[in-house]
């Protein structure tokens, strides 16, 4: 592994989704965390913080992760984006922003195996920690990581998990 400290930056305007996703991805990989809750903050904070990875949700206010994505993209074309969101149907501009300019693209409800799959393909196999699991325990909170960033995401937006059933109970 690189000494590089590689920087995670989660967008979400939904501060119990951003909060669950971070505390998450700290129990796994060895990152900066940074984190935004609108799309001119994380404009902001990529060029000054330059993030490897954005996860980006698009729906949010003052500025859509559409319009971040095009932004970051004129600055900075080695970043990685993973986009979550809650919304499959897209006009074909917003589909060719993904094939073009994202590196991978999540549907809500997720399960924390997806964002870690997202997370090994724009990084690699190298920059996950050793030894960790998802029903790694949260301090303080007495349930697992998994579990939580499963409810905190799903209970944000009201639908039942079906492709996570092992992580919720």
């Amino acid at each position: 592994m690189t000494d590089h400290q590689y920087k995670i930056l989660v967008v979400d305007d939904e501060p119990d989704i951003r909060e669950a996703v971070i505390k998450y991805l700290q129990k796994r990989y060895p990152a900066k965390f940074l984190e935004a809750s609108d799309g001119k903050i994380a404009v902001g904070l990529t060029r000054m913080e330059k993030p490897d990875v954005i996860l980006l949700d698009i729906r949010m206010p003052v500025m859509s992760g559409w319009d971040v994505i095009r932004e970051v993209r004129k600055d900075n074309q080695d970043v990685r984006i993973i986009v979550i969101t809650g919304r499959g149907d897209f006009t074909v501009e917003e589909e060719t922003l993904v094939v073009k300019m994202v590196d991978c693209f999540l549907i809500k409800p997720i399960c924390p195996t997806e964002i870690h799959d997202a997370i090994i393909k724009v990084l690699g196999p190298d920059f996950v920690k050793t030894g960790l699991d998802f029903d790694q325990i949260v301090p303080g909170k007495g349930r697992p990581a998994g579990r939580e960033l499963v409810h905190a995401i799903n209970n944000a937006h009201a639908q039942v998990v079906t492709k996570c059933e092992t992580f919720v109970r």
